[in-house]
């Protein structure tokens, strides 16, 4: 579509993916980007979620962006959040048993 970088959510977890190549990071890799797009690059980034985070530390994230021309300056920056009280939350929400237990799996200790 001609663009250099594309910035995108939904799927809850952080995202850095250069391409060609698709040479990327994820959630609990590299967080930071500093570079000057050459001509045919595309740099895709996912903002992560600061709500239902899927990364394996539970962080709330969201996406910090610069460009200044080709220059472009992205990282994901974690948030302090309350991770018990929205346990809490997801207990007491008007949803099923099944699908608060999907949603609470999430936050379960992760090797």
């Amino acid at each position: 579509l001609g663009c250099s970088v594309a910035v995108f959510g939904h799927t809850h977890r952080s995202r850095i993916v250069e391409f060609p190549g698709a040479l990327g990071w994820d959630d609990d890799e590299r967080r930071e980007l500093q570079r000057c797009m050459a001509s045919g690059e595309v740099l895709l980034l996912n903002t992560g979620s600061v709500g239902q985070p899927r990364n394996r530390s539970c962080a709330a994230t969201l996406l910090s962006l610069d460009m200044d021309g080709p220059k472009v300056d992205a990282s994901i920056i974690d948030l302090d959040w309350d991770v018990a009280g929205h346990l809490e939350a997801l207990a007491r929400a008007p949803l099923s048993p099944e699908t608060i237990a999907k949603l609470v799996r999430f936050f379960e200790p992760r090797a």
